[in-house]
């Protein structure tokens, strides 16, 4: 089953949506430590994991980085948009 991460959904979600660039701009890392985010190849550490939760909103927090086997986001994408993002 091929199903979008709640990290690239919450971008997509927003108002304008966030490309994979500026949410790295955001998060002071790489565009290529975001594409390894939403396709499960790495997980943030705390410190990531913490500024990808104030970015958000808390729409996506340690939940979206937990293989819990079924494929699914457990929360919406809308969820935490952010003023001025775009």
């Amino acid at each position: 089953m091929n199903t979008i991460h709640p990290l690239a959904a919450w971008r997509k979600a927003q108002p304008e949506p966030v490309t994979q660039a500026k949410l790295a701009s955001l998060l002071d890392v790489e565009v290529g430590t975001i594409k390894n985010l939403e396709n499960g190849r790495r997980g943030p550490s705390l410190a990531l994991l913490n500024r990808i939760e104030m970015v958000t909103g808390g729409a996506v927090g340690s939940w979206a980085f937990v293989d819990d086997g079924g494929g699914g986001s457990p929360a919406p994408a809308d969820r935490g948009v952010m003023a001025g993002v775009g």
